[in-house]
């Protein structure tokens, strides 16, 4: 998680960013960057300010929510563990064949998360790198639903593995 005023490592150009006022009397802002080098495009949510109205003019911070999309089409992905909270990926679109979730890249911290969501158009084998662990009540699952799958793992230095906390399939 980055620290208020914190440069994020990705690096982009900045696009074009906005501002709506919100039911609590704040402003949201949203700004979005184009990146390169096989990622797409990355939405970067802005802190949301409200304002008290117990404190008069002091104002509130809550956190931001960074969401990555992934270049499509691939037969494997890496999600990137540090550079977004959501990372968001589109499998091909061939029917059948198999979708390699290889370890992530970066050096998580004990107890951080990583939510992603796959889509998939058609049912695939999923092939799950070791460092990805199910539970008792709760094993990775075998395949794409060929709708929208929703993960969320957390990491855990100990054992050295992204534990997956809850999955949600076939989401249309």
């Amino acid at each position: 998680m980055r620290k208020i005023g914190e440069r994020s490592a990705l690096s982009g150009s900045a696009g074009p960013s906005s501002e709506t006022a919100n039911s609590r009397g704040g402003i949201n802002r949203r700004r979005v960057l184009k990146l390169g080098g096989g990622l797409a495009v990355a939405s970067v949510a802005a802190p949301l300010l409200t304002r008290s109205p117990d404190a008069g003019a002091a104002t509130t911070l809550t956190s931001a929510k960074v969401v990555m999309t992934l270049a499509p089409n691939q037969t494997s992905v890496t999600f990137p563990s540090g550079a977004a909270d959501q990372v968001n990926f589109t499998t091909n679109a061939a029917a059948g064949g198999t979708l390699t979730v290889l370890q992530p890249s970066g050096s998580p911290t004990d107890g951080q998360s990583l939510e992603c969501l796959i889509k998939s158009s058609n049912p695939q084998t999923y092939s799950w790198a070791s460092v990805f662990r199910g539970s008792l009540y709760g094993n990775l699952p075998p395949t794409t639903s060929g709708q929208f799958d929703y993960f969320l793992f957390n990491w855990r230095t100990s054992a050295s593995c992204w534990d997956m906390l809850t999955n949600v399939q076939g989401i249309t």
